[in-house]
């Protein structure tokens, strides 16, 4: 859908958030995490790109939206979505902010009322730590992914590094969507040794849904789905899983993994995706 190109994205397009845009219910917009050159190591940035919704598959650029600082700050050499929610008239932009070591990600807040911005990170910065807010959870934190239940109930799952490299997913709450509190006993999901990262948290019903990747190194990653009545509560992974594999199949752009899923809902005149 999306063909990778010189500059900020050239060697991988990732981690989408789509959605209605708030101020055009005929336009799609698609916030992604973008790496530049070399594959694997290139600096990471955060974009933006829209579509009609009668044509998803037809995206247009519109530029990075949210850049390393480039000093000595949590987020000076990689910013990664994480999740946006849109509440009010702003736009809350979660993403995962790196200096230099991967081991110790700190999760930040930037907001706008436009989706392209300017964007403006928070003073709070980092919102979210491997230590702290309420309990120690190894050296770092990522991929925070909210939902703005209400205006003063946020819910949020977000992956860790302990001694174990990313072994599951742990739960977090909010009355302003600024500060944080992990909550609950431990991990919601446990994977160990595979690694749960990116992932999306929403509510059907009074039914918590996570789309989830699995993978490591040497396990292709692919897409599970599990669900909990409560957000502390240990989710239930569905029978059918995973919900999508790579296709296994030489020469296809899926072969080996498919991961960062995302889930978009549409109940306009267009129908539902």
């Amino acid at each position: 859908i999306i063909p990778l190109v010189a500059g900020w994205y050239a060697s991988q397009v990732f981690d989408p958030v789509v959605m209605v845009n708030p101020a055009d219910a005929t336009q799609l917009l698609m916030f992604v995490t973008g790496m530049a050159a070399p594959a694997g190591s290139g600096v990471m940035s955060i974009g933006l790109f829209t579509a009609p919704i009668a044509t998803p598959k037809v995206w247009t650029v519109v530029g990075q939206i949210l850049l390393p600082t480039g000093t000595g700050t949590f987020d000076s050499t990689d910013v990664r979505l994480s999740s946006v929610q849109y509440v009010g008239s702003t736009f809350y932009l979660y993403y995962t902010g790196y200096n230099a070591d991967f081991a110790l990600g700190k999760i930040g807040l930037a907001t706008a009322t436009v989706a392209a911005g300017p964007w403006t990170r928070h003073a709070s910065n980092p919102i979210l730590t491997g230590t702290g807010q309420g309990r120690n959870d190894g050296t770092g934190v990522s991929e925070l992914s909210v939902l703005a239940e209400s205006a003063t109930v946020w819910s949020a799952l977000y992956a860790y590094r302990g001694a174990e490299v990313l072994p599951g997913l742990r739960a977090a709450t909010s009355t302003d969507g600024i500060t944080w509190t992990k909550a609950g006993a431990g991990d919601v999901i446990t994977k160990s040794p595979l690694f749960i990262e990116y992932h999306q948290l929403l509510k059907i019903g009074g039914l918590y849904v996570v789309f989830y990747e699995m993978g490591n190194t040497t396990n292709r990653f692919r897409i599970n789905v599990a669900t909990s009545s409560t957000l502390t509560g240990q989710f239930t992974d569905f029978a059918g899983n995973p919900i999508l594999a790579g296709s296994t199949i030489t020469g296809t752009w899926d072969r080996w993994h498919v991961a960062t899923p995302d889930y978009v809902e549409i109940t306009a005149n267009s129908g539902q995706y």
